[in-house]
């Protein structure tokens, strides 16, 4: 046995049904990234998970188990869904105001409405031109993008550029991913390009600038 189990819930439903995994003597369960889980349709999975861990519904669990969750963002209609897994006194803890950006971080805006991907791309050179520290080191920078092919495209052209851009997306393996955080935080590799759904999950210390090169596709996913 174990003492914790990390995992997605698909695959521990997966381990639970065959039989690899029991969750019999689980008194915590805890789910990270609440609002994606449940938004994503994940809901039937965590509550056959919560039951099998607790032998009841997971509403009407025992003292002797807890179900946590946590999240930089939870919409109205997410909230509603986890209070279905919570028992009516759970308790609710908020830190800052909910699905607002933190006071600390500076925003600024570029119109590149009515711009091309070659004409976004010079904004892009331009504001990390503006980042280089007085001798010439491009600062720490996370360039968020909606696909995979716009990740390998911006990090060839800033390597044309003399500007080492790392790219991530949902095609590398968890070993190239670890590798690509490795390489930033290191600072062998000043920019790191990354889809806009490598965003969550995301804790590198050190960034300076954060650029959405592309719009997220939800709002939370900004504040995300």
């Amino acid at each position: 046995g174990c003492d914790i189990v990390i995992c997605t819930p698909g695959r521990l439903e997966d381990y639970v049904q065959r039989g690899v995994v029991s969750l019999r003597q689980v008194q915590h369960f805890v789910l990270d990234e609440a609002d994606s889980i449940l938004s994503m349709g994940f809901g039937a999975q965590v509550r056959a998970l919560i039951a099998s861990a607790s032998g009841r519904r997971p509403d009407k669990r025992d003292e002797g188990h807890q179900v946590m969750m946590f999240s930089a963002t939870f919409p109205k209609k997410v909230q509603e869904l986890a209070a279905d897994f919570m028992r009516p006194d759970h308790l609710w803890i908020g830190v800052g105001q909910l699905s607002s950006t933190a006071s600390s971080v500076e925003q600024r805006f570029e119109d590149v409405a009515d711009m091309n991907l070659d004409e976004k791309y010079e904004v892009l050179l331009r504001l990390l031109e503006q980042s280089k520290d007085p001798e010439g080191k491009t600062a720490r920078t996370i360039v968020f993008v909606n696909t995979k092919q716009i990740v390998d495209e911006l990090s060839w052209k800033l390597a044309d550029e003399g500007i080492r851009a790392t790219p991530i997306h949902g095609n590398l393996t968890q070993a190239q991913r670890d590798r690509a955080f490795g390489i930033l935080t290191s600072g062998r590799s000043s920019v790191l390009v990354a889809t806009d759904v490598a965003a969550r999950g995301l804790d590198l210390p050190g960034i300076d600038h954060v650029i959405n090169f592309d719009l997220p596709r939800y709002n939370n996913d900004y504040v995300h």
